[in-house]
């Protein structure tokens, strides 16, 4: 399975849950399908735009000092945009690639090709069908006493029917319409069976016999197969002698089992799911460190008066911020941000260091390294309400694309309480595809509710669901 079917499935407690995910992963898909295609368009229009411009290199950037007014009303194409930072003397450095608009659109598209190629039904079952395989060609080789073992695809009819009856039997309460880990408390007798008689892990269900002959009678299993049929199956567990393997099912045993150790038969630690834990362990290490940062340098918040500059991402196009401590401080490193990126070819990715964490320079310039592609745009890259606060002028963008446009397109705060969509807080600008996608409005940090505009929202909603109520009837 790949890795992002393995990472939507990996917190599915049933087969219900799976189902869920693969309906929200077919509704993606069918997003994807319409993002290409408008992707397609503005692909074909930026290489006709980037053919027409000359014969210049396109690999070679051009550096353009502008004033902090200039820089705000940015005379270079948005989608050409490396990075901006502003200087000793008040103006700004902008920093351009003419080949980036095209680079940026060509990782979305390829991005949102490959969502719009994903079907989590079919991975799912081709996903299964390795194992069912395996069990059905291992089991075929064995034999119940003098009866050869035979391996049904689908359980027949019969039966279902008899376990359903065996079940009854247990708990009067059971019917066949009990299918599901929620309807467990219309079975509390069934509930307490399975708890002497079951063991559930990922990968199996074991049902033995207990020891109390009154409730399940002798053991009729075969002396010589006994000890096979009673033992219980440990869950996959990593050999350490043999990188990404995991040890033999008798190994597992003998080390975990033979060691009193139970836990083996329900640890999830070493299966391959378990991975997802792992990258939300290291999100959270990135975002402590980022906190750490914060206090250290007393940056307050990562306010917007400490932001110098900031880069663009090549994969998204998403501009993340430079900050410093203090002016001064961000005259001495300037140029030390330009020579590097340079030296990566002003290819930047959200998330990553300019300087890393060994370089003295990773404590004069910070940036957050929490941020990845779907983080949305941070606060302090607007413009502070005092102008003499910031050389840096940024000029409006959507909070979750970071497109730009006019009014009709890029909704600023009167035009999001025009629409009630603020409940009266200050937002930050969101474009009207990001709003049509159903993505949560961006609040800027700090502000206080507007209870009288919250309320003016609220009793134009109000009065706009009555119309449309009254005249469908």
């Amino acid at each position: 399975m790949p890795e992002w079917a393995e990472g939507r499935v990996a917190n599915c407690n049933s087969m219900q849950a799976v189902r869920d995910v693969a309906k929200q992963v077919d509704e993606e898909r069918e997003k994807a399908l319409k993002e290409v295609r408008k992707l397609e368009e503005k692909l074909t229009v930026a290489e006709a735009a980037s053919a027409s411009a000359g014969t210049e290199d396109p690999s070679v950037a051009q550096n353009t000092t502008m004033t902090a007014a200039q820089a705000a009303a940015t005379a270079v194409p948005a989608t050409n945009l490396v990075a901006a930072l502003s200087t000793a003397t008040g103006s700004v450095d902008v920093v351009a690639n003419p080949q980036l608009s095209t680079t940026v659109l060509k990782a979305r598209r390829d991005k949102a090709a490959e969502i719009a190629s994903r079907s989590l039904k079919e991975e799912w079952k081709l996903s299964m069908n390795k194992p069912k395989d395996a069990l059905a060609e291992r089991f075929s080789r064995l034999k119940a006493g003098k009866h050869n073992v035979t391996v049904n695809p689908i359980p027949p009819d019969s039966a279902s029917k008899e376990l359903h009856s065996r079940l009854m039997e247990i708990d009067s309460k059971y019917t066949s319409d009990v299918n599901k880990k929620s309807h467990l408390e219309q079975v509390p007798d069934l509930m307490s069976w399975m708890d002497d008689h079951c063991v559930f892990t990922p990968y199996s269900l074991s049902v033995q016999k207990c020891p109390d002959n009154d409730c399940c009678g002798e053991i009729r299993t075969p002396e010589e197969h006994r000890q096979l049929a009673m033992q219980r199956q440990p869950t996959p567990k990593l050999d350490n002698a043999r990188a990404g393997h995991f040890l033999s099912r008798n190994a597992a045993l003998e080390k975990l089992l033979d060691a009193k150790d139970d836990s083996a038969l329900t640890d999830l630690s070493d299966m391959p799911s378990h991975s997802q834990e792992k990258k939300d362990a290291k999100r959270k290490l990135h975002a402590n460190r980022d906190n750490l940062i914060n206090s250290e340098l007393k940056l307050r918040g990562w306010e917007a008066k400490k932001a110098q500059g900031f880069v663009v991402c090549f994969h998204c196009g998403k501009r993340r911020l430079l900050y410093t401590k203090t002016a001064a401080d961000w005259d001495g490193a300037k140029d030390a941000v330009q020579q590097k990126l340079e030296s990566i070819g002003h290819r930047y990715s959200c998330g990553d260091l300019l300087f890393g964490e060994d370089n003295p320079m990773s404590k004069v310039v910070v940036q957050k390294q929490s941020l990845t592609c779907e983080s949305t745009i941070e606060v302090g890259y607007y413009n502070p309400p005092n102008a003499a606060d910031r050389v840096l002028r940024t000029k409006d963008i959507c909070a979750h694309c970071g497109e730009t446009g006019p009014d009709d397109f890029l909704l600023r705060l009167p035009q999001l309480q025009a629409r009630n969509l603020t409940d009266g807080w200050s937002m930050l600008p969101t474009c009207i595809h990001c709003i049509a996608a159903g993505k949560k409005r961006a609040r800027k940090s700090g502000g206080k509710q507007n209870k009288v505009q919250a309320l003016r929202e609220k009793r134009t909603r109000v009065a706009a669901s009555t119309a449309a109520r009254a005249a469908e009837n």
